[in-house]
């Protein structure tokens, strides 16, 4: 057993550094800032689906009616609201506002996206969300300045959360942060599994060949599957200028916040085996280097001041390999990098059994 320890915590830390290995490939070189262009830009369709979102709809749509774009409109679609949300949303009078209801009352809001493409006047939708807000008025623009460069139909964008004082909100921040490098390097890589749909472009056509009407009645998952389906057959481009970000709120409570994840893990059965298998042995890793350091730790099989040593080589090889990604992203993570990460891996081993208990059909 105490041998079975050792080898197992060997094995699952050459995985997982591995991993950081693979992450570093991608986006060492990778620019993330973008120059400053003068392009031909398409007029495009920006789509937000929302449902009890309250004054937050007003708040969203202002803030894109306000991009300094040559041409677009905004599309709200109202998905079965029962609050004031879309008395609100007439109170803005502007000829590029289209405000529409969902007709198929169903769990998430695929009905009430599909809805909003098929009255799309442009050749490109960019989607967000109704409590996010961009972080500037170039959102659009840099958004197809990435497209252009990197002649892509698909451009994955970044949604961060506002850090709050909270650990709840803190944590959903760095979740977000570690997501987003898993999501852009597969993407760097040419294989890409998912976006957010908080903050995404792509040509109009996509959606309609490539969203699957089984999966319809998923709650979640509108952004990661249809991603899944097109990128075999398109080039899917990454958005990471700070211009083009788009924040929203972290939840503020851990059962929110489980709820949340728990629809994504119900999304990611769905997902193709070869994304299952990459990010479930991401996550089985990190665990399981924990876990045989415990087991390691408890058997005394190693000083502690060994496997402290094991553990800062680790820390000082990831912070190598990922300390641009954070800087950039979110330098206040940095320096607490190896606390969030015992804490995800903590969360990881919970978030299964959670999500069985915490079922929830619920958008």
């Amino acid at each position: 057993m105490s041998g079975l320890a050792i080898i197992l915590f060997l094995i699952f830390l050459a995985i997982h550094l591995g991993y950081w290995g693979f992450f570093y490939r991608y986006h060492a070189g990778f620019s993330y800032g973008i120059p400053e262009e003068k392009l031909q830009l398409p007029g495009v369709s920006v789509i937000i689906c929302y449902k009890n979102a309250g004054a937050w709809i007003v708040q969203t749509v202002q803030s894109v009616l306000n991009q300094n774009y040559p041409e677009f409109e905004v599309i709200a679609v109202n998905d079965f609201s029962t609050d004031q949300g879309p008395e609100l949303l007439q109170q803005i009078h502007d000829f590029r506002l289209k405000t529409l209801s969902a007709k198929v009352d169903r769990p998430g809001k695929k009905y009430a996206l599909k809805e909003g493409i098929a009255h799309a006047r442009y050749d490109w939708v960019a989607l967000t969300d109704a409590d996010c807000i961009p972080d500037s008025q170039e959102w659009l623009s840099k958004m197809f300045t990435a497209c252009r460069r990197q002649n892509a139909d698909i451009v994955l964008g970044y949604s961060p959360m506002t850090e709050g004082t909270r650990l709840v909100s803190r944590f959903s921040a760095f979740e977000t942060v570690l997501t987003a490098l898993q999501y852009f390097s597969f993407a760097l890589s040419g294989h890409a599994y998912m976006g957010v749909g908080r903050n995404l472009l792509y040509r109009k056509e996509i959606f309609t060949v490539y969203a699957d009407d089984r999966y319809f009645s998923i709650p979640a998952g509108d952004d990661d599957l249809l991603i899944q389906r097109a990128a075999p057959h398109c080039t899917v481009g990454i958005c990471t200028d700070r211009s083009a970000w788009i924040s929203t709120r972290p939840q503020t409570t851990w059962l929110a916040f489980l709820k949340q994840k728990s629809r994504h893990v119900a999304v990611s059965g769905y997902y193709r085996p070869i994304y299952r298998w990459w990010l479930g042995l991401f996550s089985v890793s990190m665990i399981m280097v924990y876990i045989s350091g415990a087991m390691i730790l408890s058997y005394g099989l190693l000083h502690w001041y060994v496997l402290l040593i094991i553990f800062l080589l680790k820390w000082t090889l990831q912070a190598f390999c990922h300390a641009r990604f954070f800087q950039y992203f979110a330098p206040q993570m940095l320096i607490k990098y190896p606390l969030y990460e015992a804490f995800y891996a903590g969360y990881l081993m919970l978030l299964g059994p959670v999500s069985l208990i915490l079922k929830n059909k619920k958008w």
